[in-house]
């Protein structure tokens, strides 16, 4: 019995979203900020930023600690394997007609893997003294470094070089030991405050890796609340994450962990520009939901955007240079200039550039801010052969504050809304080197 190519191409389809599915998949959680037309209506002027008094939970989060716990959860996926398959199988003969083949594959991949499955966890599994010595460099290292001061402090520096019309002070109060605990605040009326930043690195430690002496990625998670003081109303909330790429524990510990603090002011940097960015510059601009736009905000012009046959996301443009100059539609827009009339001025623009892995963004390998035109020729040249996705945005002045609009990104698939703030990474611009 000889299959058409549609119902091979269904099979695979299906059964990569229902292993997905069973064996999890992460997702992100739709952010609560709210419109910062709200935010700037208010004309918040002073604001004062308060840290936590805690230290960061700090964890090693991998497969599993020690060959027997790997064993153990080997043995558990082996049994939901057992048990998935001929399910996944099923749906493959009922979707795509397959006569029962789907069912039968299916099963005799569950009844192969089940065997295997506690030897393989036990190999995926980092043995137990190394789990302890990985477990041990974060706290070791936190212990001689200020984290909840140092992320504060990257605020102030980049609101007094981004923010015109603000003015945020580090005050000496600390958060509740409870983030949702809502904190009362009036006592800082009398120095002229007008909303509270609260700020604070909740978790540090390493993620992944398997086996013996595993490659291991660092990574942070903290976030911010933007409270206004007249009602105690919570204006803006984000959770925020950074993850690193991953190399050997030895090598994050060379130098007196010189790698480690490298990735921690990595990190700051990166939540500092979003706790800046999100309550006080970003002003939405999105398009209607049912927009007949493929894409939000400013359209590339080169590397050239389109979708291919199946609306799987953008195509991967191939580029003739490893400096390309990128090109992307100006600011403002007709739509722009209908709502805003003249109020817009001083415009430029920032683009990121990530390298990919597996279809989803890896590290950021290439940031401009503030250009003047809308294209710019990169610096440096990228790795021949390889897959980028990249985004652009404008930064403006508006009625006399700075602004910037979302980052743009395809709306396919998905029809995905405009007012999105973390890109699914499906939805980059996408290109190739030569």
């Amino acid at each position: 019995m000889y299959l058409k190519i549609n119902q091979i191409h269904l099979i695979i389809f299906i059964s990569v979203i229902l292993i997905g599915l069973q064996f999890g998949c992460a997702t992100a959680p739709p952010s609560t900020l709210e419109s910062p037309y709200k935010i700037s209506s208010l004309r918040l002027n002073k604001t004062a930023v308060i840290t936590s008094g805690l230290l960061p939970k700090t964890s090693f989060n991998t497969f599993a600690k020690g060959r027997m716990a790997g064993a153990g959860k080997g043995i558990m996926k082996g049994f939901k394997t057992l048990v998935v398959a001929p399910a996944i199988g099923l749906g493959v003969d009922v979707v795509g007609g397959t006569a029962g083949l789907g069912t039968l594959l299916g099963m005799a991949f569950g009844a192969l893997y089940l065997p295997t499955s506690p030897i393989i966890g036990a190999i995926k599994a980092v043995p137990e003294k190394e789990s302890k010595e990985i477990e041990l460099a974060i706290p070791n290292i936190l212990s001689e470094l200020r984290v909840q001061e140092s992320f504060a402090t990257h605020i102030i520096k980049a609101s007094e070089n981004n923010l015109s019309g603000y003015h945020l002070e580090l005050v000496n109060s600390k958060l509740s030991e409870s983030r949702e605990d809502k904190q009362s605040y009036n006592n800082l009326k009398k120095d002229g405050f007008d909303s509270v930043l609260e700020v604070a690195i909740d978790e540090i430690g390493f993620d992944g890796g398997e086996g013996s002496n595993p490659s291991i990625a660092f990574f942070m998670k903290g976030h911010y609340r933007l409270i206004y003081i007249a009602d105690n109303s919570v204006l803006s909330t984000k959770t925020l994450s950074y993850m690193s790429s991953r190399s050997k524990l030895s090598e994050w510990l060379a130098n007196d962990s010189q790698r480690i603090q490298n990735k921690l002011d990595e990190g700051y940097h990166r939540f500092t520009a979003e706790t800046i960015e999100n309550p006080f510059l970003l002003v939405d601009l999105a398009a209607p939901m049912w927009s007949a736009d493929d894409h939000c905000m400013l359209r590339p012009l080169y590397p050239e955007f389109g979708i291919g046959l199946l609306p799987t996301g953008p195509e991967y443009y191939p580029i003739d240079s490893l400096q390309p100059t990128l090109k992307w539609e100006s600011f403002p827009r007709e739509i722009d200039i209908k709502n805003f009339s003249n109020q817009i001025s001083e415009v430029s623009y920032d683009i990121q550039i990530w390298s990919v892995i597996t279809d989803s963004p890896g590290a950021l390998v290439y940031e401009r801010i503030k250009l003047s035109a809308p294209f710019h020729k990169l610096e440096q040249p990228l790795i021949s052969s390889n897959r980028y996705f990249w985004t652009v945005r404008a930064r403006f002045m508006l009625n006399g504050r700075q602004r910037i609009t979302n980052w743009s990104y395809s709306r396919i698939p998905g029809a995905i809304s405009c007012s999105e703030r973390l890109i699914p990474g499906a939805n980059y611009f996408r290109f190739t080197t030569p």
